[in-house]
């Protein structure tokens, strides 16, 4: 018989910035799918001038290693095409939690079928598409998106040329969804269009970073947006608090249930008319 795939304890692999080209990439990932033992759960390929034929290997090492959880293929050269095979990953890649695709000229297109699936995935927390030229048409395909996921967290839209209209459509759809608590959205002329920011503040009390660096709205809006961001995150900060202290006390009284359980069981031990003042104190509840 064929002897047994090596095994490794790799579980994070950094090969950012190292121009390996589609070539370099695919050994790497034909590599990660041969070996067996400790998952990996980090992979990054940022900055490596990889085309869509890596996308074919991303998938194949999404499929077979379910433990992946972040993947930045940041700065890559990916085309419509190869997005569509990562986005179709999404739908079945259920342990990846971070996925980057900053400066991949993703345009409106692109994200479309990103988006798509983004409705019906349910593990991704953070999707980071920072310089993506997605304009007002791909931040419509991501509004339409924010109103069915029940799972992104985090969410980077900054410089992609989105201006008010695109503004508005996420606007609308941050202030009903539930999970987002960061949204970043610097570098984008947002002008007028965070006057409908304003109005998603003070709907969704969950978003505790909102980013509108240079966005050349009017300033008495945007320091307003600023001023809802810090209550909420206060507010987040006290949940947090008060919900440790409750986990505190929750654990004391299962503590304290347990001692009395194990008391009383060592009592029924003893020979009866024994300890009789013990075993009253015991059952005065």
């Amino acid at each position: 018989p064929p002897p047994p795939p090596p095994r490794h304890n790799l579980t994070a692999l950094d090969v950012s910035c190292n121009l390996l080209s589609d070539r370099g990439c695919l050994a790497i990932l034909q590599a990660l799918c041969t070996v067996r033992g400790a998952p990996i759960k980090r992979l990054s390929l940022s900055e490596n001038g990889v085309s869509d034929y890596t996308c074919a290997g991303l998938s194949t090492l999404l499929d077979e290693a379910k433990h992946i959880e972040y993947l930045d293929v940041s700065r890559s050269k990916f085309h419509p095409a190869g997005i569509k095979v990562i986005s179709d990953e999404l739908l079945t890649a259920m342990s990846l939690r971070h996925l980057s695709l900053a400066h991949v000229p993703l345009g409106a297109d692109g994200v479309a079928p990103l988006a798509k699936s983004l409705q019906k995935n349910v593990t991704l927390r953070t999707l980071d598409l920072y310089g993506c030229y997605i304009g007002d048409a791909g931040a419509t395909h991501l509004a339409r998106a924010l109103g069915a996921n029940k799972a992104l967290q985090r969410l980077d839209v900054g410089t992609n040329a989105i201006h008010a209209d695109g503004c508005n459509m996420l606007s609308d759809a941050v202030s009903s969804n539930t999970t987002l608590t960061a949204l970043r959205m610097w570098g984008n002329e947002l002008r007028l269009g965070v006057q409908r920011l304003q109005g998603m503040m003070l709907k969704n009390d969950r978003i505790t970073d909102l980013d509108i660096t240079g966005c050349l709205g009017p300033e008495d809006v945007v320091f307003t947006i600023k001023a809802l961001v810090r209550k909420n995150r206060n507010a987040h900060v006290e949940r947090s608090q008060a919900s440790r202290t409750v986990e505190g006390l929750q654990d004391k009284v299962r503590g304290l249930e347990q001692e009395l359980a194990d008391a009383k069981t060592a009592l029924a031990k003893t020979p009866k008319n024994t300890n009789n003042w013990m075993a009253n104190a015991l059952n005065a509840d």
